[in-house]
């Protein structure tokens, strides 16, 4: 059943977040994924994790280090059939075991969760580059293999198919945290509207991808923070473009999945604009400098020796910091210091705008989707708040979906006022010619004759206007 009052609201980029395998619907599949031996933590954002996950905030960061590589540091079972095929042969230890889950559209990614001891709620995070969920995929590439009979350039052609060995290099790991670094610097630096679902950490899995002629390349893995995914729609032109992956996004609108981005802010496009014809994110600095740095990090980390880890990770910080260097400084005065209002005040506005067809799709009724979000918006605090009553309202205006119309009449009741605007609204809707069914003006007469007895709010009859952060209305 799903569980529609512990969601978790939370202070990071990602304000709508899961917190049980439950919530992702009955369309998940599980999977068991084993602990890969000789993992290390290659980047890690310490001061978000202690932020998102209070379990954690009085671990050091070699604490988290390990926490993180035992709870994270793992494949698929079914990746382990494509060991010495698509990957380098790597040990695994068999008695240490977890089920993760894969959410629709999730092929080489997954969800997975990590307790801490006297904290019986587990603590979620989105991972990527876990390894393969589709057996059918799988076995074919099995069959590929055994059948080349040692035939180079038959396994060369295996290994070039693109985007389904079930891994993630780690300098498109990299890349990936340096771009959402980038739109996550924008929008705390009131540049633009919006969050980011952000990366959290990097773990090196200690084995190569392979490509042609045996040539390999580092494996990772990258964790984010947990989410439910939405609906694509595109981001200004100039703040960034995503030719290749349309503009992923969570429920509540954050972007999310980097692997195409090309960043176009003003201050930083130079850096991450496309090489070549300008269309292979691979051809691009993120990418390239993100894979030679990952390599650096596996040559100067091969030693047990932890302080010699640490000296491979700072060269990945130090890049971070010199690439992002004309707004880092300001980011980092301001990236914990965001207002909340305005932040839940857009997560709940995207998200209402994505319920009625995405958490439908994950299994969910109309009723439950309804129960679902509104408990979110509760939580946020914000259903009181006539600005985002107003923005509700306006998206009502656009689709007049029944669906919409009853949403916004229990907002208003939950709230426990009405304003001269919405009946203005409502009464509009009962005149002769306003199109509306017979069924909308039952709902609408009925609604107008239950709040007769709320106090009235001369909110009234100039909408609120809620400015963007970049001054625009």
């Amino acid at each position: 059943m799903f569980s529609v009052f512990s969601v978790q609201v939370s202070v990071a980029h990602e304000t709508v977040q899961p917190t049980s395998y439950e919530q992702y619907g009955a369309r998940v599949k599980t999977q068991k994924f084993y602990r890969v031996k000789g993992s290390k933590v290659a980047w890690a954002d310490f001061d978000r994790i202690r932020e998102n996950y209070p379990e954690l905030r009085n671990y050091s960061s070699l604490q988290i280090e390990e926490w993180l590589l035992a709870n994270f540091a793992r494949v698929s079972e079914l990746q382990l059939l494509l060991r010495g095929i698509r990957s380098s042969h790597f040990e695994v230890d068999e008695n240490d075991v977890r089920t993760f889950i894969h959410p629709p559209e999730y092929n080489r990614a997954s969800v997975g969760q990590g307790y801490v001891e006297g904290h019986p709620a587990p603590m979620l995070f989105d991972l990527k580059g876990t390894g393969h969920a589709d057996e059918v995929e799988v076995r074919r590439q099995v069959k590929i293999f055994g059948d080349a009979k040692g035939d180079q350039s038959l396994i060369d052609r295996l290994r070039l198919e693109h985007h389904n060995d079930g891994l993630m290099l780690g300098g498109e790991g990299l890349a990936e945290i340096i771009r959402s670094s980038a739109l996550q610097a924008g929008h705390d630096l009131g540049m633009f509207e919006g969050e980011t679902v952000e990366p959290l950490f990097l773990i090196d899995l200690g084995f190569d991808i392979l490509k042609e002629g045996n040539r390999g390349d580092p494996a990772a893995v990258i964790g984010r923070e947990p989410h439910f995914r939405g609906n694509s729609f595109p981001a200004p032109k100039d703040f960034y473009l995503d030719p290749k992956g349309f503009f992923q996004r969570s429920v509540t609108g954050a972007e999310v999945d980097m692997g195409s981005v090309e960043v176009t802010l003003k201050s930083l496009a130079n850096y991450f604009k496309f090489l070549g014809d300008g269309r292979n994110p691979q051809y691009s600095r993120p990418w390239m400098d993100g894979d030679w740095l990952m390599k650096l990090f596996r040559q100067r980390s091969v030693s047990p020796n932890h302080n010699d880890t640490l000296w491979a990770r700072s060269e990945l910080y130090n890049y971070m910091k010199e690439t992002l260097s004309p707004v880092w400084e300001a980011w980092q005065a301001v990236r914990f210091k965001k207002s909340d209002r305005l932040d839940h005040f857009y997560s709940a506005r995207n998200l209402f705008r994505n319920m009625n067809s995405r958490l439908r799709d994950s299994g969910l009724s109309y009723t439950s989707a309804w129960e679902f979000a509104f408990s979110k918006f509760k939580s946020l605090q914000i259903i009181h708040d006539p600005s985002f009553q107003l923005a509700i309202l306006s998206d009502i205006k656009k689709d007049e979906s029944l669906f919409s119309l009853k949403f916004l009449m229990r907002l208003i009741e939950e709230g426990g006022t009405h304003s001269k605007f919405y009946d203005d609204y409502f009464k509009s809707r009962l005149q002769p010619g306003s199109g509306a069914s017979e069924q909308k003006r039952f709902i609408i007469r009925e609604y107008l004759q239950r709040v007769q007895g709320l106090p009235f709010d001369p909110l009234a009859s100039c909408p609120v206007i809620l400015h963007h952060r970049d001054g625009k209305k």
